[in-house]
């Protein structure tokens, strides 16, 4: 299910910080539940209160609380200012729902530093070794079953 949003250009940065060109990017009634749920588990486990959060957010002080107990719908330019306060890796995780690690975000940092050039003949190297890698488990895997049906055999 997607939600329609009636927007302006927003952007992310490559320091991980989502920006609205000129004003708010988009309104967002009914925001995706989904999105809202990761939100929710995020600022739980943030070591700050939600008051805490919407005041680092530069948003009323219940700003948080409203958006979670659905009394407000949220701009996009809002929840961009509340993910930009709980760090890039809950900004992927919010949006897509793919959680990733300190590891990874490092990672993606330090891709998104290369220039265009650099970042392809990267992803080429990586996409080899994982083929690589692909191929010598799938072998190790048939030798694991070949073992088995000799073994059953005796």
């Amino acid at each position: 299910m997607t939600d329609k949003l009636h927007a302006r250009a927003c952007s992310v940065n490559t320091r991980s910080k989502v920006h609205a060109k000129k004003g708010p990017c988009a309104i967002a009634p009914g925001m995706s539940s989904e999105i809202i749920q990761r939100l929710a588990e995020v600022i739980a486990a943030d070591p700050r209160s939600k008051r805490q959060i919407s005041m680092a957010a530069g948003l009323g002080q219940n700003y948080v609380q409203q958006i979670l107990s659905g009394e407000r719908d949220p701009t996009i330019t809002r929840v961009a200012a509340v993910l930009n306060v709980l760090g890039s890796a809950s900004i992927l995780y919010v949006i897509s729902g793919v959680k990733i690690g300190p590891e990874e975000e490092e990672f993606l940092r330090v891709a998104l530093m290369l220039p265009p050039d650099l970042r392809r003949d990267a992803m080429s190297l990586l996409k080899s070794i994982a083929e690589r890698e692909a191929q010598q488990s799938q072998q190790a895997d048939r030798t694991v079953t070949s073992d088995e049906m000799h073994q059953e055999d005796q």
